[in-house]
C-alpha cells in the first residue's frame, strides 16, 4: 500500500511539472511576428522572442518555386529582438510559391534541434495587403475606419 501511495505521489508531481511547463510556454511571446505588410508585395517578420535567434536556413514550397521569393535576410542568420527580414513571393503564371519555413533556433542554445516558423505565402499574405490597402484607402478618404477592399 506504501508503494502505490508513493508511485501516485510521482504521477502527480511528474503532471504538475509538465502542466507548469505548459503554463509556462503559453507566457512566452511568439518567437515571430508577422508577416507584416511592408508595402506591394514585400512582408516582414519580426524577431519577438525577447531573445536572439539565429536562422539556420529559409525553405521554399514547392519545390521549384524557389526563385519565385525574394529574402531580405540577415547573412550570418542573427536576428536580436525586434530584427525583422523582408520576404516578396513573385506573382507568376504557373505555379507558385505556397510556403516559406523558416529554420531557426535561440542564439544560446544548440542547433541540434531547429525550430520551424511556416509562413503561409499567398493566404496569409493577400488577405494582410487587402486589409493595409483597406486601412490606407479609409485614411486617404479621412474616414479613419476600416473600409472593404475586394
Amino acid at each position: 500500500m506504501a508503494s502505490e501511495a508513493i508511485d501516485a505521489f510521482k504521477r502527480q508531481a511528474a503532471a504538475l511539472e509538465k502542466s507548469i511547463e505548459l503554463n509556462e510556454a503559453e507566457l512566452r511571446p511568439p518567437a515571430w511576428t508577422g508577416p507584416t505588410f511592408v508595402s506591394g508585395q514585400m512582408f516582414a517578420m519580426t524577431n519577438s522572442s525577447g531573445r536572439t535567434i539565429k536562422v539556420s536556413h529559409f525553405d521554399v514550397q514547392p519545390d521549384g518555386t524557389e526563385g519565385l521569393v525574394r529574402l531580405d535576410a540577415a547573412q550570418d542568420g542573427i536576428y536580436n529582438y525586434g530584427d525583422s527580414f523582408d520576404f516578396m513571393a513573385m506573382k507568376v503564371m504557373g505555379p507558385r510559391p505556397k510556403k516559406l519555413t523558416i529554420f531557426w533556433h535561440y542564439a544560446d542554445e544548440t542547433d541540434e534541434e531547429l525550430n520551424q516558423w511556416i509562413i503561409g505565402l499567398w493566404v496569409n499574405c493577400l488577405q494582410r495587403m487587402r486589409r493595409c490597402k483597406a486601412v490606407a484607402q479609409s485614411a486617404a478618404h479621412g474616414r479613419g475606419e476600416l473600409s472593404r477592399v475586394s
